[in-house]
């Protein structure tokens, strides 16, 4: 399905050659289509690299000489998704520099379009939470840790505002909050975060589910990186909790279950405990 629609694409970019010619800005639209179907629909990033860079002078061009409304809506919403894509490649090859100023032109050029339509209803394919979140994957990539966790705290608003609070979009919100947390070395913040994330696994999908296993491991490495005396107990409940559902959803001998109860063992000799 993935490559019919690529192909499809494609042939978009074909036809638009044939009737616009290569420097008119519904060429370039096609070809940023394009860009975005290599990243989003083929996992293939370096196809989408090439067919953003082509489209990028041509877009910029129309967008500074066009005179019409409708046509700058276009032209300003494949920039939206060729910065996008670019950025997200960026962010793929680990280069997060280019990643984050890629993705701020996403961000500036979706914000002259969401003025141009006064208020009115944008519905773009690159969504406003899509670019939030590679914002802040981007921040956190080069070492903004304060500015990467509001990214994702607005990428958290959004999403319960948009979906409710028990939805699974969440989950991995929280997890990379709480990873960002703790970068910056709030222990309790990061605990909380993963809290909300195992309460949202539970609700979804019981206690006895892989995900809320993984969850659960990572509360327990959470409480033991805090360092504090009263969390002792946790991170043992929290990891029996995490290897008991393995061992009933994966089985005893599953790479997760034998990894987790290691990480335990470890836990558990480190702070003198029998095993």
């Amino acid at each position: 399905m993935n490559t019919q629609a690529n192909k499809e694409l494609i042939r978009c970019v074909i036809l638009s050659r044939i009737i616009f010619g290569d420097h008119h800005w519904k060429c370039a639209q096609a070809l940023a289509n394009l860009a975005y179907g290599y990243l989003t629909l083929r996992g293939l990033p370096v196809q989408a690299k090439k067919h953003a860079t082509s489209a990028k002078n041509t877009l910029l061009t129309w967008k500074a000489n066009t005179t019409s409304d409708k046509e700058k809506e276009e032209i300003l919403e494949a920039l939206v998704k060729l910065y996008y894509t670019l950025g997200v490649v960026w962010l793929l090859q680990n280069r997060g520099r280019e990643a984050y100023f890629n993705l701020q032109k996403a961000e500036r050029n979706m914000k002259e379009l969401k003025e141009l339509y006064k208020g009115g209803v944008c519905e773009l394919q690159v969504s406003e939470n899509d670019l939030t979140l590679a914002l802040g994957r981007a921040s956190l990539a080069i070492h903004r840790l304060n500015l990467a966790l509001a990214y994702f705290e607005k990428a958290i608003g959004d999403v319960i505002a948009a979906k409710g609070d028990r939805t699974s979009d969440l989950i991995s919100l929280y997890e990379e909050a709480a990873q960002i947390e703790q970068l910056r070395r709030n222990h309790n913040q990061a605990i909380q975060y993963l809290q909300q994330a195992h309460s949202v696994c539970v609700s979804l999908f019981t206690e006895v589910s892989p995900k809320t296993a993984e969850i659960s491991a990572l509360l327990a490495k959470a409480y033991a990186m805090s360092g504090e005396a009263q969390h002792r107990d946790a991170v043992e409940i929290y990891f029996i909790k995490s290897i008991n559902a393995y061992r009933a959803t994966l089985g005893s001998e599953d790479f997760e279950t034998l990894s987790t109860t290691e990480e335990f063992c470890k836990w558990l000799f480190q702070n003198g405990e029998k095993q």
